[in-house]
């Protein structure tokens, strides 16, 4: 099953395809934003869509086959068990048939990577899903388990792990900690383990907040579940690792990068959240002097710019915004990332991958030997990627890169004269410094006024012709309300 292979969304593929009209979306989507459901649901009972035909059509999109469970046929015992009550009704599915150590699964919803995930877990097998509708899953779940025994149910609420059995009769983790992370624009979602349990952070605007945590039971069942999802190998738990899955949650298509840390009590799990983003410079809240400034030297025919700030200071944002910018038929642009984090069309993306020696300087390197025009490195790191982008500029490229720093221009100088390169051609090389911060703003839903005196503005560094005439300024500050975790 491709779960990729939808590239828009439902409701434009049903347009395109004129089984239901640009009106009847439109009125179905109203609705859904209204009191939420299912897309396809609502237009069912709109009665603009034939469920079988949508289901039909959905399998085919996603390459899954359609099944009407009502002329399916008895399912034997044996499958049924396989997968207990909580979950089949949880994430609405149901088992059908088991050959060898294929379990074949009806679902309604063929995109939920987590509920196949969680099959594959609790049974050892390997899971081929086929979609059936909710109405019709619904009452197989009825037919089947509400006559299995008690006893039994609870014996089936297991997950099989490499040291035993795991509880799992508490409600799915990760698919709601996901959607409401990204509710809240969260960047990153820390899972910490600790003696007692399982803490949960988000990062949001470059800030920490803790949010909420989970039992140490579920500990190895959620490391599983994220590592068989991300490509990882489950049976290494004592080494790091990363990898990456794609998803699509509400009908959003994004990125999860996923890395692990082992600690001493147990996996750190960190997934760095990569929605959908449109690269402008107008829009990263530049001032407009600095903007202009900005616009005027990156067209530069060749040079160095370098975008200098800490950690997750949105330095990889502004990268990607310039050479979008930059972006025309008539350039070559290439860049050198250590994951690629977004796709930018017309843009030649490498990915480094250290394992096997393909360092940041070796892959700017061979950009060098690929007539380049422009050349965006993720991050000067190391002495010889140093010297080497100083040298790349020196023979007519242009190179922007960035630097992790918590000073502004004196130690992104310093640092760089550190690695050995000579004054003079650091001189000749570099164009621009820009050091650049987070800034938070001010929650609009529970924004609120007051007055300051400009007298106690003294030594903030605002000057005071920026202030006005006025004794008195009007400045706002949130509440903390839900929406912004009352923050």
């Amino acid at each position: 099953m491709q779960l990729s292979s939808l590239k828009k969304r439902l409701g434009d593929i049903l347009v395109d395809v004129g089984i239901i009209t640009p009106a009847q979306l439109k009125e179905a989507l109203e609705i859904q934003k209204r009191s939420g459901g299912k897309l396809g649901t609502i237009l069912s009972q709109m009665g603009a869509l034939n469920e079988e035909v949508m289901l039909a059509f959905l399998g085919k999109q996603c390459g899954v086959s359609y099944i009407s469970l009502n002329e399916y046929g008895d399912i034997s015992p044996e499958v049924i068990r396989s997968v207990p009550e909580s979950v089949v009704r949880h994430q609405m599915l149901v088992p059908i048939a088991k050959e060898n150590n294929m379990l074949t699964v009806a679902m309604a919803d063929p995109f939920n990577v987590f509920a196949v995930d969680d099959v594959k877990l609790m049974t050892g097998c390997d899971v081929q899903v086929v979609i059936a509708s909710e109405s019709e899953i619904k009452a197989a779940i009825e037919k089947y388990y509400s006559h299995i025994p008690e006893a039994q149910k609870q014996n089936n609420e297991t997950v099989r792990t490499s040291s035993g059995q795991v509880s799992v009769s508490d409600d799915e983790i990760i698919g709601p900690l996901i959607t409401e992370a990204l509710e809240a624009k969260a960047s990153d979602i820390h899972l910490e383990p600790n003696n007692r349990d399982i803490r949960i952070r988000y990062r949001i605007d470059g800030i920490l907040y803790e949010k909420s945590s989970v039992t140490k039971e579920l500990q190895e069942r959620i490391a599983l579940r994220l590592k068989a999802m991300g490509g990882l190998d489950t049976q290494k738990q004592h080494l790091p690792q990363e990898g990456r899955l794609n998803m699509r949650v509400h009908e959003r298509d994004i990125s999860i990068r996923i890395s692990t840390l082992p600690t001493v009590f147990g996996e750190k799990l960190l997934l760095q959240l990569m929605t959908p983003m449109v690269f402008d410079l107008a829009k990263l809240g530049f001032d407009p002097e600095v903007l202009a400034i900005y616009k005027n030297n990156i067209e530069n025919p060749n040079g160095l710019v370098l975008l200098t700030g800490p950690v997750d200071s949105g330095k990889t944002t502004t990268l990607y915004s310039t050479i979008t910018a930059l972006n025309h038929p008539d350039r070559n642009i290439l860049t050198v990332e250590d994951q690629v984090g977004y796709i930018l069309p017309g843009i030649t993306q490498v990915q480094i991958n250290p394992a096997v020696g393909f360092s940041f300087a070796a892959g700017l390197h061979a950009a060098t030997r690929q007539n380049p025009d422009i050349i965006m490195l993720e991050e000067i790191g190391d002495r010889e990627t140093a010297q080497l982008a100083i040298a790349t500029v020196m023979t007519g490229h242009t190179v922007f890169s960035s630097l992790s720093t918590n000073d502004t221009t004196t130690e992104t100088v310093l640092r760089l004269l550190a690695t050995g390169i000579e004054p003079f051609m650091l001189t000749s090389a570099l164009t621009m410094v820009v050091a650049q911060r987070l800034i938070r703003t001010v929650c609009p839903a529970c924004k609120e006024s007051y007055e300051i005196t400009k007298s106690s503005l003294k030594g903030t560094g605002i000057a005071p012709q920026h202030l006005g005439d006025k004794e008195k300024i009007i400045l706002w500050r949130g509440k903390g309300c839900p929406e912004c975790a009352n923050t």
